[in-house]
C-alpha cells in the first residue's frame, strides 16, 4: 500500500479531474445562461444600491468561510467568497452540509434582504478541498464599511466602547481608539450556534475579532450599516486594556508556563482535529473514486500500479490484490501500446501527455479502447512521483463511428456512380444529336442541333467533374470553364485567331448553380464564337468570376468583336439564345447589364445560394 500523504495527493488530483469533468461536462449542460463571478453578481453599475442582476437566476462559485449551521441554527446561511468579493448563500431548507473551506457551486436567485445581497432558493454542489481557508483580511475599522468587503472574512484590532443587546441579539461597538469617530459593530444573533459569549468582554477591553462582514439597511439605502459576524469562540480574543496592563506585566513570568501548557494542549487538539479531517477527506475521496463510472488508476515512477478503483477492476476482470504492485505496461497494455520506456521518458522530461486514446487488455485478453486523461503527481517540492489516470471506455462509440463512416463512404460511391451514369446518358443524347445533325443539310437547322448538342455537353461536363471531384457538393469552377471553353472551340472550329482569358479564383458553387452558370456561359461563348468575329477576324474573349461586394458572385463575360450586327436587329435580340440567357439569369436570381461599345460585355451578379 502507498503511504498516506502520497495517497492523499494522488486522490486529490483524481478528485480535481473528476470535478472539472462533472461541472464542465454533464452538469454544464444544465447551468443557466448567466454564469458570473461573485463580483459580477454584486455589480451595481448605475449606483442605485440595487444589484444589476437582482431577481435573476444565476450560477456562481466561491469558498465557504463558515460552517453551515453556525450563523443560523435552522436555516442555511453561509457566506461564499473568492479573492475579490463575498456573498450570502441563504435557503430556508439547510440542505447538504457545508464546511469552512469547501468550494461551493450554487445556482439560485439574486435577492436583497435588509440590504444584504444573497443567493436564495439555490441548488448547490459542495466540492471538498483539502487545503485551509485563506487568511482573513486584516483591516482597519474605518475601512470595513464598504460593499467591497461584504461577505468576506476579515480581522480587526480595536477597543470595546459599548456593549448592549436587544430582541435580535448582542452587540459590541469597536473603535481603534476611544476618541475615534470611526466605529464598527460586532453582532451576535440569538439564532447563532451557541458557543460565543459577550459576557466576559467589558467596555475598555482591547480585542481582535475575526468574522464575516455583513450589511443591513434601516429606513432606506442612505441609512446603511455594516457589522462583523463572529463564527466560533476562537474568533474573539481579549488582549487586555491600558488600565490593567500592569497586571499583565506582573503576570508574564508566572504565566509563561501556563501559556506553554495551554499551547501544547491547543496544538494537540489542533493536530487531532486536522488528523480527523484528513481521514474524513481521504475517505470521501476514496468513496467518490469508487463510485464514479470511470476507470481510475495511479502509477509510480516505475509504472507500478499503486491505486485502482472498483469500476476498472470490474471492467478488466482482475482482483485488486492481483494488480496492486504489478507493472501497468506488462499487465494491461498490449504490445503495440505505450511502452515502459516511453513512460519513463515522459516522467524524466516532465512532458506527460495529458490526453490520449489507447487499447487496454482485460484478464480474458479482450482489447478495450480507452480515452485517458493523465496528470502528473508531484511532491510539495514539485518532484514528479507518478501519474494519475482517469479513463472512459470508448470501444462501442468507436465501432459506431467506424460503421457510420463506412455507410457514408458507401453512399458517396453510389452517388458518384449516379453522376457517372447521368454523364453517360447526357453524352448519349449529345451523340444522338450529333448523328442527327449530320443528316441535316439546312445550315440553320444544323446549327440549332449543334447548339443543343453543346448545351447537353455542358451539363454532362458538370457531372463528369463531380464524378472526379473529391467532394460531391462542389466543383472547381475554373477547371470546369476551361474544359467547357475547349469543347466549344472545337465544336465551332475556332482557329488561333481567337484567344481566351479565364480569371476565376476561389469560386465554389453547388451543383445546381454550377449547371445554370455553365449553360449561361455556354450560350454567351457560343454567340461570341459564331457572330463576334466574322471572316476569321482576330479577337479575344474574357471570362472572370469573383466574389461580389456585399456577398454573392459577379460573372463578367466580354469580347472585343463586332457587337450586335445592325442587320440582325430585333431578330437577333429575340432569338432562342438571348431568351435562354435571360431565363438563366432569372433562374440564378441575379441581375444583368449589357454594353456593346467596342464589343459586347455582360455583367451578371447573383447570390450564389
Amino acid at each position: 500500500m502507498m503511504p498516506a500523504p502520497f495517497r492523499s495527493v494522488v486522490e486529490g488530483i483524481l478528485l480535481l479531474s473528476l470535478v472539472l469533468t462533472c461541472v464542465c461536462g454533464a452538469e454544464g449542460r444544465t447551468l443557466p445562461d448567466t454564469v458570473l463571478t461573485i463580483s459580477e453578481a454584486r455589480s451595481d453599475t448605475n449606483g442605485d444600491f440595487i444589484p444589476d442582476h437582482l431577481g435573476q437566476r444565476l450560477t456562481l462559485a466561491g469558498r465557504a468561510n463558515v460552517y453551515s449551521g453556525v450563523l443560523h441554527t435552522s436555516r442555511l446561511s453561509v457566506f461564499l467568497q473568492d479573492a475579490h468579493a463575498g456573498i450570502e448563500l441563504y435557503n430556508i431548507d439547510p440542505g447538504e452540509p457545508i464546511a469552512e473551506g469547501d468550494s461551493v457551486i450554487a445556482t439560485g436567485t439574486l435577492e436583497m434582504y435588509e440590504g444584504v445581497t444573497r443567493i436564495t432558493r439555490a441548488t448547490y454542489k459542495v466540492v471538498k478541498v483539502n487545503r485551509p481557508m485563506p487568511r482573513a483580511l486584516a483591516l482597519r475599522v474605518k475601512d470595513i464599511p464598504s460593499e467591497q468587503y461584504e461577505g468576506m472574512l476579515v480581522r480587526v484590532l480595536a477597543d470595546v466602547t459599548r456593549s448592549w443587546s436587544d430582541a435580535y441579539g448582542a452587540y459590541l461597538t469597536l473603535r481603534e481608539r476611544a476618541d475615534d469617530t470611526d466605529s464598527i459593530v460586532v453582532f451576535l444573533s440569538f439564532r447563532h450556534k451557541p458557543g460565543i459569549e459577550f459576557g466576559s468582554i467589558s467596555v475598555g477591553d482591547r480585542i481582535t475579532v475575526t468574522g464575516v462582514v455583513g450589511q443591513y439597511v434601516r429606513g432606506g439605502p442612505l441609512n446603511t450599516g455594516y457589522e462583523i459576524y463572529p463564527r466560533y469562540p476562537e474568533d474573539i480574543r481579549i488582549l487586555g486594556t491600558d488600565s490593567r496592563s500592569y497586571l499583565i506585566v506582573v503576570a508574564v513570568s508566572g504565566g509563561l508556563a501556563v501559556l506553554a501548557l495551554l499551547w501544547v494542549v491547543a496544538m494537540r487538539r489542533q493536530v487531532a482535529r486536522r488528523t480527523r479531517q484528513l481521514r474524513e477527506s481521504e475517505q470521501r475521496f476514496r468513496n467518490l473514486l469508487e463510485n464514479i463510472q470511470l476507470a481510475a488508476v495511479s502509477l509510480d515512477t516505475e509504472g507500478r500500479i499503486v491505486f485502482v478503483n472498483d469500476y476498472m477492476l470490474s471492467m478488466t476482470g482482475w482482483r485488486r490484490e492481483e494488480v496492486l504492485g504489478r507493472n501497468w505496461h506488462e499487465l494491461l497494455v498490449p504490445s503495440n501500446g505505450e511502452t515502459a520506456k516511453e513512460y519513463a521518458s515522459q516522467l524524466g522530461t516532465g512532458t506527460v501527455v495529458p490526453h490520449f486514446e489507447g487499447e487496454m487488455l482485460t484478464r480474458s485478453g479482450e482489447r478495450r479502447l480507452m480515452a485517458w486523461n493523465i496528470s502528473p503527481v508531484r511532491e510539495a517540492d514539485g518532484k514528479v512521483i507518478g501519474t494519475a489516470r482517469i479513463g472512459e471506455d470508448i470501444t462501442e462509440r468507436k465501432l459506431a463511428e467506424q460503421k457510420l463512416a463506412a455507410t457514408v463512404l458507401e453512399k458517396e460511391v453510389l452517388l458518384k456512380e449516379v453522376y457517372h451514369r447521368v454523364k453517360n446518358n447526357l453524352q448519349t443524347v449529345s451523340s444522338v444529336l450529333a448523328i442527327q445533325s449530320d443528316s441535316i443539310s439546312d445550315p440553320v437547322m444544323r446549327g440549332m442541333f449543334l447548339d443543343n448538342q453543346q448545351r447537353v455537353r455542358s451539363m454532362a461536363l458538370i457531372h463528369e467533374k463531380l464524378y472526379r471531384s473529391k467532394t460531391l457538393a462542389h466543383i472547381d469552377f475554373r477547371d470546369y470553364l476551361e474544359s467547357l471553353a475547349g469543347s466549344l472551340f472545337r465544336t465551332y472550329g475556332v482557329a488561333d485567331n481567337i484567344t481566351l482569358k479565364v480569371d476565376v479564383h476561389d469560386v465554389d458553387l453547388d451543383i445546381d448553380t454550377s449547371i445554370t452558370c455553365g449553360l449561361l456561359i455556354n450560350e454567351l461563348l457560343s454567340n461570341a464564337l459564331k457572330h463576334a468575329f466574322p471572316d476569321g477576324r482576330d479577337g479575344e474573349v474574357s471570362i472572370s468570376m469573383h466574389a461580389a461586394e456585399g456577398g454573392g458572385f459577379s460573372l463578367s463575360f466580354s469580347d472585343n468583336g463586332i457587337g450586335f450586327p445592325a442587320e440582325l436587329g430585333n431578330r437577333k435580340r429575340d432569338s432562342l439564345g438571348v431568351t435562354l440567357i435571360n431565363s438563366l439569369v432569372k433562374q440564378l436570381g441575379g441581375t444583368m447589364t449589357v454594353t456593346t461599345t467596342g464589343g459586347t460585355k455582360y455583367v451578371i451578379t447573383f447570390s450564389g445560394s
